[in-house]
């Protein structure tokens, strides 16, 4: 896609659904938070140290909050738009599936085998990146109303006729 289009299309877009700004921040800032934050209030050493986690995690897990909501909203709003909601809930679970069990994979490794938590961070970012793509693609609404919607204005009544074909003659260059 060279530039010109690309800059036609993101004029086009107005504004960003909340539901997704939910879940991008849901996905990249509550996640690790909590999962940083958890790990931080079970492996609390010192007297300051969970507390300091718990006031990481405590934003995390409402960041996490706002995002199922959104995406409990986006499966209302495509019900609504009549678009179909069951693949759009299939990949919401399986990217949240892909998520969960590489986190707990992930944690399993480093408990078990004693890895070090920066090559499990590192080697986590990798392993619920497919998550969080199906995650995103569910997330983003449909660029227009499906053919067979009722909404979409080419489905009218099947025994309206075209409109007829009109020609408009060249104009003169005279000025």
């Amino acid at each position: 896609m060279d530039y010109g289009q690309m800059n036609r299309d993101l004029r086009e877009v107005k504004t960003v659904p909340w539901q997704l700004t939910a879940v991008i921040l849901a996905l990249f800032f509550g996640l690790p938070g909590s999962v940083l934050g958890t790990w931080g209030m079970l492996s609390a050493k010192g007297q300051g140290s969970g507390v300091l986690a718990a006031i990481v995690a405590l934003p995390s897990y409402l960041m996490l909050l706002w995002g199922a909501f959104g995406m409990r909203s986006r499966l209302r709003k495509a019900a609504q738009a009549d678009e179909p909601v069951k693949p759009i809930k299939n990949k919401m679970l399986g990217g949240s599936a892909i998520l969960i069990g590489g986190i707990v994979l992930l944690v399993g490794l480093s408990y078990i085998a004693g890895i070090p938590s920066y090559v499990v961070g590192g080697a986590g970012f990798f392993i619920v990146l497919p998550g969080l793509w199906l995650i995103l693609r569910a997330m983003l609404p449909a660029s227009g109303a499906p053919a067979h919607s009722r909404r979409n204005p080419s489905f009218a009544a099947a025994g309206v006729s075209a409109p007829l074909k009109t020609e408009i003659p060249p104009r003169s260059r005279r000025g």
